[in-house]
């Protein structure tokens, strides 16, 4: 099913996995595939995962590191509750961050391939170059 790879841990499979449909599938972006239907937190975590592949992730604003999913939930009710306050429709807010990260994605992908580089192969100061070039992906924003 997985081809003939050995993944070191499960990111590792799913990794394969992914290389795998999106070869399969004739996909040209990671992110091909990913339902626009879903809802925004979902479709954040499928697009989160499947550029983390490439090496691509999005900047953490500073807040306190949830550690399982009982303080997850806490800081996704405070902000869904700062939203609120400030007239803010939180799940476009999450909808609109994923489809810009989103293009800041596809956009570092394209570069890649127009230089003949695959980015799931590439060295990290490799990636962060890309990155660096493209606005939206940089670890600073």
């Amino acid at each position: 099913v997985f081809g003939d790879v050995v993944a070191s841990d499960a990111g590792a499979l799913l990794a394969n996995w992914d290389r795998i449909k999106q070869a399969e599938k004739g996909r040209a972006s990671s992110l091909d595939g990913i339902p626009t239907t879903l809802p925004a937190l979902a479709a954040a975590q499928k697009v989160v995962r499947r550029a983390a592949g490439v090496g691509l992730v999005p900047e953490v604003p500073s807040i306190a590191a949830p550690t399982d999913a009982d303080s997850l939930g806490d800081v996704l009710l405070g902000l869904a509750a700062a939203a609120r306050e400030a007239g803010l429709d939180a799940e476009d807010a999450l909808r609109g961050a994923v489809a810009r990260f989103s293009t800041a994605v596809r956009a570092v992908e394209a570069m890649a391939v127009a230089d003949g580089l695959d980015l799931r192969n590439a060295a990290p100061d490799v990636v962060a170059d890309y990155r660096s070039r493209t606005p939206g992906t940089s670890e600073h924003g």
